[in-house]
């Protein structure tokens, strides 16, 4: 028993001295930590006509051997010039076979395959791509990694997580079930292979995932899968990912072995509100007064005071809102009336409506048509043709466009002066 004692510790210290040089003289085979693949640099700004620049790289990775990725990016800003393989899947003067790129500027999409031919995989971090975009316009861009695969040179999967994690292929609350259907990529079957197995290799434990059918094409294709996916009401706020693995074969032999891989962005919805008004347009007199109904709704739940403020020009229509501010019930409406009062002089005007809670706000907008609804003979709109109409045509005589313009003929003239003299003292 003494015996057995002693060796315990002995041995102990053995297997942890040989643990500890093993990883001096080779760290890359002693890697710890999560694999990760990642966008470096994730957010990027830019100038129009600029070239920006990104790698994927991995971190901790065991015996890697291939790579499967696809990076998404806002197409109206950014578009692919050039991707280039990085050295780590090279490592050790290793042969790789690059399939693609897949460039899809119109989508915002570059993708493809990675996979060593030499025998073996790779420990480690390094860099699996190099891309190079051209930028259509100034901004600033965060680029996603969307259906990304790490395999072992026997084909097996290697857990990872993917940063920036948020590119939600689903978007999804708390709570909710939806039904969804999606082509399994880079999963050419034939029509034979009807029967299917399926096995969920990674999920998070609030994550309900069930594959409800499988068609397959009349000819070769990619099989399209219609899945069943559910957050439970304890899901946190995130993103994450799914993995499925199918294999697909007929009675006689296995055929065909595919993934799926999702990343499920939970959401959980903020309170919000929104507004609308009635009607859009409305016609009024100079200096006259008119009203409109803006409606708010509440959004998941708001309710919090809404504060009403038209944003007026100088010269142009002022309004006021009764009540304001308003505050509408949980997931319901409430109505306020903004009341338009009119500059002196027509016109079509743009009524901007702006709405504050906290830090929210909204704005929306209306058309004002104000229009003279005297006789344009009465020049002053006074309500009777006198000498001042005569003084104001007078005035703007020889101009054109202009208020003395009564005919609408382009120039104020002898014409317009006439028209005076006739209804002069009319009212």
């Amino acid at each position: 028993m003494m015996r057995t004692l002693f060796k315990r510790p002995f041995y102990g210290g053995l297997f942890l001295a040989i643990t500890v040089f093993g990883a001096l003289l080779f760290p890359e085979r002693f890697a710890i930590g999560e694999t990760i693949v990642k966008v470096d640099p994730s957010e990027k700004k830019f100038e129009a006509g600029s070239t920006c620049d990104v790698d994927i790289l991995v971190e901790n990775v065991e015996d890697l051997a291939g790579f499967e990725w696809k990076l998404v990016f806002t197409p109206n800003l950014l578009e692919t010039k050039e991707v280039k393989e990085g050295e780590f899947l090279k490592k050790d003067k290793a042969e790789t076979f690059f399939q693609g790129p897949y460039i899809d500027n119109e989508l915002g999409s570059v993708s493809g395959v990675i996979a060593r031919i030499t025998s073996g995989g790779v420990t480690g971090s390094g860099t699996l791509l190099s891309l190079s975009f051209k930028a259509k316009l100034a901004g600033s861009i965060t680029f996603y990694l969307q259906e990304v695969s790490l395999v072992n040179p026997k084909g097996r999967l290697i857990p990872r997580r993917v940063e920036p994690r948020c590119s939600g292929d689903v978007i999804i609350n708390p709570g909710e079930k939806k039904e969804l259907k999606r082509k399994l990529s880079n999963c050419l079957v034939n029509v034979d292979l009807h029967v299917f197995d399926e096995t969920i290799i990674a999920i998070p434990s609030f994550i309900r995932f069930s594959t409800i059918g499988l068609s397959v094409p009349g000819e070769v294709d990619l099989p399209t899968i219609s899945y069943s996916l559910e957050a439970l009401n304890t899901a946190q706020p995130g993103c994450y990912d799914v993995m499925v693995r199918y294999e697909f074969f007929n009675f006689f032999t296995n055929a065909r072995v595919c993934f799926e891989d999702l990343n499920i962005r939970v959401e959980i919805p903020s309170p919000d509100f929104s507004l609308s008004i009635s009607p859009y347009s409305r016609e009024t007199s100079p200096e006259g007064k008119t009203d409109y109904t803006v409606e708010i709704f509440s959004q998941e739940g708001f309710n919090a005071p809404v504060t009403l403020d038209v944003v007026s020009l100088p010269s142009g229509p002022t309004g006021n809102f009764v009540p304001n501010p308003v505050t509408p019930p949980a997931n319901g409406s409430v109505n306020s009336t903004l009341t338009v009062s009119a500059p002196t002089l027509s016109g079509t005007y743009t009524l901007s409506l702006s709405s504050m809670s906290g830090t929210l706000q909204h704005t929306i907008q209306a058309t004002l048509l104000v229009k003279n609804s005297q006789p344009p003979w009465d020049v002053n709109d006074d309500n009777l043709v006198d000498i001042r109409d005569v003084i104001l045509v007078a005035n703007h005589f020889g101009e054109s466009d202009s208020i003395g313009d009564i005919n609408n003929d382009g120039k104020v003239d002898i014409a317009d002066l006439v028209l005076v003299g006739i209804h002069f003292e009319a009212k």
